[in-house]
């Protein structure tokens, strides 16, 4: 299964304030979806901290309203909101390292959304390999 996408994912240490870079994909994905109306977005954004969603708010690359609810759901709501098609993204279960790697050979681009990650950006070093 190949997949003409993007796969995103959001580090462990995402939590702090400002960290994630949701956002930044978000404005940047929905200029990619106009222009190839077959690209996807898989991610991998799973948050063991909902609350650091808030920080989009002060965001001024996308519309970003509160929500209630589950991370996921969240998400689609504000990706909707934000132009791009649900049915565009694909957001991937809770998954084993080792099974990312299968994965990453399926996708064109790797992004790694996060400003604060401390040391070296092992992700996107481990979809290059």
């Amino acid at each position: 299964m190949g997949y003409r996408g993007a796969i995103s994912r959001q580090g462990i240490g995402s939590a702090r304030a400002g960290a994630n870079r949701q956002h930044v994909v978000i404005r940047a994905y929905k200029a990619l979806q106009d222009r190839h109306k077959d690209v996807i977005l898989i991610n991998a954004w799973h948050n063991l901290w909902p609350q650091s969603m808030m920080t989009m708010q002060a965001s001024t690359l996308i519309n970003f309203q509160t929500r209630d609810g589950p991370y996921v759901q969240a998400m689609y709501r504000t990706l909707a909101d934000n132009g791009i098609d649900p049915q565009s993204v694909i957001t991937l279960p809770v998954t084993s390292h080792l099974a990312m790697p299968r994965i990453y050979r399926n996708t064109d681009v790797g992004i790694f959304p996060n400003r604060c990650e401390g040391g070296t950006n092992l992700v996107l070093m481990e979809y290059m390999a």
